[in-house]
């Protein structure tokens, strides 16, 4: 009974643990995923002002890094260049979720495979004064290496919560059982009105008593008639 209930108190903290890094991962994650995106955003906006200083706009592509893709398109969709492909080789960029937007309102945002690259990549895009879009895109997956440096401490953060979990059940096993144990050692000094001990165990403490009573008056009785018969 002690091990069954350690191990009921001990899946339950398991479980408790799981979901709680679980939901703490998927929050933090949605955190840092949009706290990258008005990154993205910010960046976008002083390249606008770079942009502008610039006699030749395809320049724009000197800020572009390993980690971070420039496309410039025109107000047809056109792509004018980009840093990782050779403009001539890409095709109309209008129906890009992210320029459609920013062509419609300004801004757009999107994340998708990028059908040049074959990676999942978070794109945001904006609608320079000269009706231009300036696109900037990130691949998922630096995301998720910056993302992977912070999950270890969830994994260290859940391995914890098992831990006390592990501590939890055996410590509060061991404190439920501890009244039934004194009744089971102590059959003799039963109280039908426990002071110290669950008041749940008051009805089934006192049935035990009756039965006792009852065992006692039989026994007696037995006893009285044999005496009778000798």
């Amino acid at each position: 009974m002690e091990s069954k209930i350690t191990s009921y108190l001990f899946y339950m903290g398991l479980i408790a643990a799981v979901l709680a890094a679980i939901l703490t991962t998927t929050v933090f994650r949605s955190s840092f995923e949009e706290q990258r995106l008005e990154e993205l955003s910010g960046t976008a906006r002083l390249l606008a002002k770079s942009y502008e200083r610039l006699d030749d706009k395809q320049e724009i592509l000197q800020y572009a890094d390993e980690s971070l893709r420039l496309t410039l398109v025109d107000t047809e969709g056109r792509v004018l260049c980009d840093s990782d492909t050779d403009a001539a080789a890409l095709e109309n960029h209008a129906g890009r979720p992210e320029i459609a937007q920013a062509l419609e309102s300004g801004t757009g945002r999107s994340v998708r495979q990028s059908d040049t690259l074959s990676v999942n990549v978070y794109y945001y895009a904006l609608r320079l004064d000269d009706g231009r879009v300036l696109r900037l895109g990130i691949e998922r997956d630096n995301l998720f290496h910056l993302f992977g440096q912070a999950y270890s401490y969830s994994v260290l953060g859940m391995g914890a919560l098992l831990i006390l979990a592990v501590i939890f059940a055996v410590v509060l096993t061991k404190k439920l059982l501890r009244p039934i144990k004194r009744l089971a050692e102590d059959l003799d000094g039963l109280s039908p009105s426990p002071e110290e001990e669950y008041k749940e165990l008051t009805p089934f403490l006192q049935e035990i008593q009756s039965q006792r009573l009852r065992i006692k008056s039989q026994m007696r009785t037995i006893e009285e008639e044999k005496n009778k018969l000798s």
